[in-house]
């Protein structure tokens, strides 16, 4: 509380949010006056708040055919608000417990988040829920002109205040969609994905 202000325009209230994993996400005062310029006449009291809302938190884990695989090296990527322009990547391989750490808290409330797998092996299938609730990612690849396959697979997500978002994703088979030229050119593990350029060779 601020007592014994003069009356006048022109007072300015500002704060820090008290750690990291907070964002403040609005700042109103009784009289309608912004924060930056709170109006205060004589005999006045005017409330000013200010609300911070918690940040969310995503967790991965990935198992192929129900079990932790991790001599696989599937690259997962996490992208949205608040986080670097490439995303958050993260590799399967050499990953013992097939959870993967996307950081904690750093998660926008009500923004919208997408995490994507490449590749999904040719052959098999990927089963991702979220929550415990199934989900059905889907193929980024396929709104292309030509629409293609190359074997990412992607699903979209909010997150409310506070809230720690779970997604597990499993690689099983038999099973598999169809893949176009450029998966085979950029995954085949027969020719390091050098394909055009041993062909021009040969």
């Amino acid at each position: 509380m601020f007592a014994n202000l003069v009356p006048q325009a022109g007072y300015s209230l500002a704060e820090t949010t008290p750690t990291s994993g907070w964002d403040l996400t609005s700042a109103t005062c009784s009289d309608g006056s912004p924060t930056v310029n709170v109006d205060v006449a004589a005999g006045e009291t005017v409330t000013c708040t200010f609300t911070n809302t918690k940040r969310g938190s995503f967790t991965l884990k990935k198992t192929t055919d129900g079990g932790v695989d991790s001599s696989k090296d599937i690259l997962f990527v996490l992208t949205g608000a608040g986080l670097p322009s490439a995303g958050i990547m993260r590799s399967t391989f050499d990953d013992q417990d097939g959870v993967l750490d996307f950081g904690t808290g750093n998660l926008i409330a009500g923004q919208t988040y997408t995490a994507c797998e490449s590749p999904v092996p040719a052959g098999f299938t990927s089963f991702w829920k979220l929550d415990g609730v199934i989900v059905t990612p889907y193929n980024p690849d396929a709104t292309g002109t030509p629409p293609e396959d190359l074997g990412t697979r992607c699903y979209d997500f909010s997150v409310a205040a506070g809230q720690a978002r779970a997604v597990e994703v499993d690689n099983s088979h038999p099973g598999g969609d169809p893949r176009t030229i450029g998966y085979w050119k950029n995954w085949n593990r027969c020719t390091s994905g050098n394909q055009a350029a041993t062909a021009q060779k040969n």
